[in-house]
């Protein structure tokens, strides 16, 4: 690693030199992310601007709020400035962000990167310029189970900081190794999820990696921060990577050819297939209308499989991609009907699911019937276990009679 103190002559010689080079991206790391807080905190009724999405999580959020926030985040499209470092070649990255998105936004000059979204989770190469690393600290806004999903107040914060975000931080040096990089942007203390000091601390050993920090805030509240600043591991500067990154390319740091533009034969079907979220909606509703229209909030269930469906699509053959997607997005439709369901009716379903070859036949002549007719899929379900009841009845007396 070079003597020097210049940020970007340091930048500068990882690249050229290629070392690991890895990215901690905070909650402000894309201006195009501004409005959809903005908009948020005016949802919840937030008066606080100042303090970012940590003022989210002070007001509290629900379900439907993430629902909603991940739709935005869905529509949105990376800044300039953004788009010009997501397409750096990084080793791995770090992130407070919770868009399902961002990961995906890394799939530049034909990269492939792969998401890490809990501690028990890994990646198949821990640091790699062609299949980085994505690494969600604080999960996604469209997830539901409890290891992956983004934290809704100040307890799932804290729970989620505990249990999987350090965790993943004490990552970062092995990651980088002692030869490598990290370089911190779009990181507010203020205003992001992620304390100074939890993140400084896997980092502040003297063995650890050098650290740069674009655009770093006027006060720096940390006990790690002015230790690291004299030690000569921690460079702090107020110029943001944007412009670092400009300067880079007036330089030509970044035409080396190894990170040119290099376009697999699937590369353009890959972007073809990270489908916008409302392409979804009229194979939902086809499936919808197959199941007897029943009366799911089908925006919602889009929300919480968008990401899964679209990996169906990326992982299916060519040939079979529309037959796979149906049959995904069918099976999520039943297990949200079947979540939605009184037990009585799923105490029928039990019943249903043990039925002989010829209810089960009934049924699937019933499901058809459906399409031209008025029963609901419960009405349909309570028809299908009175049959079945009807037959072992009949078939109870047939060996009576036997008897």
């Amino acid at each position: 690693m070079s003597s020097s103190t210049d940020p970007i002559e340091i930048l500068t010689r990882a690249l050229q030199n290629k070392q690991p080079l890895v990215l901690i991206a905070g909650q402000s790391f894309d201006t195009a992310n501004d409005a959809i807080l903005e908009s948020l905190l005016a949802r919840v009724g937030c008066t606080d601007r100042d303090s970012g999405w940590l003022a989210a999580l002070k007001q509290g959020l629900s379900a439907a709020d993430m629902a909603w926030i991940s739709e935005r985040f869905d529509r949105c499209v990376p800044s300039d400035a953004a788009a010009a470092i997501f397409d750096v070649a990084w080793s791995a990255v770090f992130t407070s962000s919770i868009d399902p998105r961002f990961a995906r936004r890394f799939e530049t000059r034909g990269r492939q990167p792969e998401t890490v979204i809990a501690k028990d989770t890994y990646a198949k190469v821990p640091r790699s310029r062609s299949r980085p690393p994505i690494h969600y600290l604080f999960g996604k806004s469209d997830e539901t189970v409890a290891y992956a999903r983004a934290p809704e107040n100040q307890s799932d914060l804290a729970r989620r900081l505990s249990l999987h975000a350090t965790e993943l931080l004490n990552r970062i040096a092995e990651t980088a190794t002692v030869h490598g990089l990290v370089v911190i942007a779009g990181y507010r203390p203020s205003a992001d999820w992620m304390p100074l000091d939890s993140l400084l601390a896997p980092l502040s050993d003297p063995i650890c990696p050098k650290v740069l920090w674009f655009g770093r805030p006027e006060k720096l509240d940390s006990i790690f921060a002015d230790e690291m600043i004299k030690r000569g591991s921690l460079i702090a500067t107020k110029t943001s990577l944007t412009s670092a990154i400009s300067q880079l390319e007036i330089r030509g740091v970044l035409d080396d050819p190894e990170d040119g533009l290099r376009l697999p034969d699937d590369l353009k079907d890959r972007i073809d297939l990270g489908w916008e979220a409302y392409r979804f909606d009229p194979i939902v509703e086809k499936c919808a209308a197959r199941l007897g229209n029943p009366g799911l909030d089908l925006l919602a269930i889009r929300s919480r499989h968008l990401e899964k469906w679209r990996d169906v699509l990326a992982q299916a053959d060519e040939n079979e991609r529309e037959r796979v997607l149906e049959q995904r997005i069918e099976s999520d439709l039943l297990q949200a009907i079947g979540d939605a369901l009184p037990r009585t009716i799923r105490e029928n379903l039990q019943r249903v699911a043990k039925s002989t070859d010829a209810t089960v036949a009934a049924l699937l002549l019933l499901r058809d019937a459906r399409r031209i007719g008025t029963m609901t899929l419960p009405q349909i379900i309570e028809h299908v276990s009175s049959l079945n009841q009807g037959t072992a009845e009949i078939g109870a007396e047939s060996v009576d009679a036997r008897i």
